[in-house]
């Protein structure tokens, strides 16, 4: 045990920080009671004022990286915590490396997806090759949000509808495309009225 406090100092790097986080992590058995001292406290049982000093670094670094990402939030007066949504999702997985794929998965699987404006969901996947628009929007209808401020909807509703508008942002994002197309179609239009 001696050994193991000459490992820690005031500067402890992450992979020691996540050591000592997993032993939190894996004594856990209250969700809204979580010690961050007690369970290092009895891998290391300090008794000098060397061990108690190195001890209470640990502890503090423990608790800062487990703060820092939102792992943890104070829970009452005393010295517990409870873990947050991703504390659990943490606590569920086993280890901090298993966390830390979990949160990556997810982050690509969000940047390969796009909602568009007008609540379609799209698929993209550069790897697949183009997909034709009616292909890859028809795969799964997303509802948006009912709007809890039904005034300000329905002055958005009209200023999109309103057929100015929408020609003028036409005719704005042929000029910054510089589409040919959709400027031919829309001079078609004008000039079929």
């Amino acid at each position: 045990v001696g050994n193991h406090y000459q490992s820690h100092s005031k500067g402890m790097n992450e992979k020691e920080i996540i050591e000592h986080l997993e032993i939190v992590f894996n004594d856990i058995t209250d969700f809204e009671l979580v010690s961050v001292n007690n369970p290092i406290f009895d891998l290391l049982h300090p008794k000098t004022e060397d061990e108690k000093n190195k001890f209470f670094s640990i502890v503090d670094n423990v608790k800062l990286f487990a703060k820092n990402n939102d792992l943890i939030e104070k829970h009452g007066t005393g010295d517990f915590f409870k873990l947050t949504k991703k504390g659990k999702k943490l606590k569920k997985l086993g280890s901090y490396s298993e966390y830390l794929k979990y949160i990556e998965k997810k982050e690509l699987e969000s940047k390969s997806k796009v909602i568009n404006n007008s609540g379609i969901y799209i698929e993209s996947n550069e790897n697949k090759g183009t997909q034709s628009f009616e292909k890859t929007a028809n795969k799964k209808q997303v509802n948006a949000e009912p709007n809890s401020k039904p005034e300000q909807k329905s002055r958005l509703k009209k200023i999109l509808s309103d057929p100015w508008v929408i020609g003028i942002s036409l005719v704005l994002l042929a000029a910054i495309l510089n589409a040919e197309r959709i400027k031919n179609w829309y001079e078609s239009i004008i000039n079929g009225l």
